[in-house]
């Protein structure tokens, strides 16, 4: 996978959907509020296979379980769909 481009694509669906980004090139969070469902750490592997690794937050805590391991630039853009529908589905809190 073209590593920086997926890594790109990421963080300018989270800009334009209203995420904040935090973090360093290869290992950073996408989140509106880490409390929620909304929040993403989202890391290179360390396996130097050129996965990107994305964590959600749970029990105070980003999990120790990566719950997707992105391979293409398809997975980015499959991905990219969650971030953009978690924006539109917030589990019945009130939207701002």
């Amino acid at each position: 996978m073209k590593l920086k481009l997926g890594i790109e694509i990421i963080k300018e669906i989270g800009r334009e959907n209203n995420f904040k980004i935090e973090g360093s090139e290869y290992d950073f969070v996408v989140f509106k509020e880490k409390a929620h469902s909304e929040s993403f750490k989202i890391k290179k592997d360390s396996n130097g296979n050129g996965d990107l690794l994305v964590y959600q937050w749970e029990n105070n805590d980003y999990s120790k379980h990566c719950i997707y391991a992105l391979r293409s630039l398809n997975d980015v853009v499959r991905f990219s769909n969650v971030l953009i529908a978690s924006t539109e589905l917030r589990g019945g809190r009130n939207r701002a």
